[in-house]
């Protein structure tokens, strides 16, 4: 890594202890959110946090805390405009007690719009997708079927736009392309609108499921090659195999090797590329990246950071 990449990570990172903070998205006015654990938990209950993250000032402010029963939580979080969709699991089981939150930014209301789990009931999803949240439930018992919700927030409306035998449908899948769930080709039910030279391009399978944008630049898998656009800018096609897509910023593509844990940022300007250790990135927008502690690597000791990289102020990478 050249020193000048060393020293605008250095400065551009900020440290929240060991306070566990991890970025999630960005709302359309520009706060930051993110979710954390509180400092304390009730015995039996694991709660998880959401809110607004500041970096100048090291601090985060609470949007709400999210509680249920178990041994363990799995969560998962995304940021839409001014909508921010929680989902909660508690237990290791698909079958797990499930919920599925929005909130607000700007009211700050909150609005449960399914508890799912127990009794035969599966679950995958959920997304936000132009301002509607997707989700999936599959009942096993006494006929299986799987039914797709689309969910509106403003209005609580929750119409189910997909039914199918649950043998005939692989579950809800997304990508910048759009959202999907019914048959065996990548083809999305919701379709995102896409850029001319994107949707020129990126048009198997492969590259459809692997869609990723910061909201400006794109990058997809193009079979043992990366391929990236940007308005006002041609499709550079870089040869790179077994790369797994994690997110785009500007002209550096973010990806793991196959059977690697160790993050690269590939420059697309020279083709160079280069490990960036005990980091992920955490989420992208328009040529800036956040970068979070690797979750392979935390210890007991770890001190949190989040890392804001604009890449437009770095310096091509070179061979």
């Amino acid at each position: 890594m050249p020193p000048a990449w060393k020293t605008a990570i250095a400065a551009a990172t900020t440290s929240f202890g060991n306070r566990q903070v991890r970025v999630v998205g960005v709302t359309d006015d520009g706060t930051l959110i993110g979710t954390f654990y509180p400092r304390t938990a009730r015995p039996g209950r694991i709660a998880l946090s959401v809110g607004s993250i500041s970096l100048e000032r090291s601090s985060t402010h609470t949007l709400g805390t999210f509680v249920m029963r178990g041994n363990s939580l799995s969560s998962d979080v995304e940021v839409e405009g001014t909508t921010v969709l929680i989902t909660l699991q508690s237990g290791s089981q698909p079958t797990g007690p499930a919920e599925i939150v929005t909130i607000d930014t700007r009211s700050g209301a909150k609005r449960v719009a399914a508890r799912l789990g127990g009794s035969g009931q599966l679950f995958d999803g959920a997304y936000l997708f132009r301002g509607a949240v997707y989700w999936a439930s599959h009942r096993s018992r006494p006929n299986p079927r799987s039914y797709v919700h689309e969910y509106d927030p403003a209005t609580g409306a929750d119409p189910i736009v997909y039914e199918g035998a649950t043998g005939e449908s692989r579950g809800l899948q997304n990508s910048a392309a759009g959202v999907w769930w019914a048959g065996s080709s990548v083809v999305p039910d919701r379709p995102a609108g896409l850029p001319g030279p994107v949707l020129g391009t990126a048009t198997d399978d492969t590259a459809l499921a692997s869609l990723v944008t910061d909201g400006t630049a794109y990058a997809w898998d193009a079979n043992g090659a990366i391929d990236w656009w940007s308005p006002g800018e041609r499709t550079v096609r870089i040869r790179l195999r077994k790369a797994v897509l994690q997110e785009v910023a500007g002209p550096l593509v973010f990806y793991y090797s196959e059977n690697s844990s160790t993050l690269h940022a590939l420059d697309t300007r020279t083709g160079a590329r280069v490990s960036i250790a005990n980091g992920i990135p955490a989420f992208a927008a328009h040529g800036v990246v956040y970068l979070e502690n690797d979750p392979h690597m935390i210890t007991e000791n770890t001190q949190f950071t989040v890392t804001r990289l604009d890449t437009s102020a770095l310096a091509p990478l070179s061979c």
